[in-house]
């Protein structure tokens, strides 16, 4: 399962590489047999918006445009090829789910959380547009 977390996140990584961006933090995964424990998200945009990612991630629920329009900037919406990717990559992470947030690095507009999943951790970084507090880029690696 670890692998097809890896290729799935390789694969969205090139997905969003347009509307995302990489962090640098890397850890050590926990033990295989330990659960996961939850890290509280900050009460902020940024927060907000990872906390509504990993929702629709682990509800495996479907975007709509009316929702997509809410939490994503206009300069996304505006390229259909983005939009279909960013619906690609949510539906492809549910596979994965639940994915629950163990680890935080943060910066003013900028989130990267370490996600435990089925069968691996990802690494999402959430960025939001500083006026908006809307997501400008989302994206999904795996953790080695």
């Amino acid at each position: 399962m670890r692998s097809s977390v890896a290729g799935l996140a390789g694969l969205l990584l090139l997905l969003l590489a347009a509307c995302g961006t990489t962090g640098s933090a890397e850890s050590s995964a926990p033990p295989a047999s330990a659960a996961p424990v939850a890290v509280e998200l900050p009460d902020t945009p940024v927060g907000r918006q990872l906390a509504w990612v990993l929702e629709v991630i682990n509800a495996k629920r479907t975007l709509s445009d009316a929702e997509l329009r809410l939490h994503f900037d206009d300069r996304l919406m505006e390229e259909r090829n983005r939009v279909a990717n960013v619906r690609r990559a949510f539906a492809t992470m549910s596979i994965v789910a639940p994915l629950v947030p163990t680890e935080l690095e943060r910066t003013p507009n900028s989130l990267v959380a370490r996600a435990q999943g089925n069968g691996g951790a990802v690494r999402i970084t959430v960025t939001v547009e500083r006026k908006s507090g809307r997501i400008s880029g989302v994206s999904f690696l795996p953790v080695q």
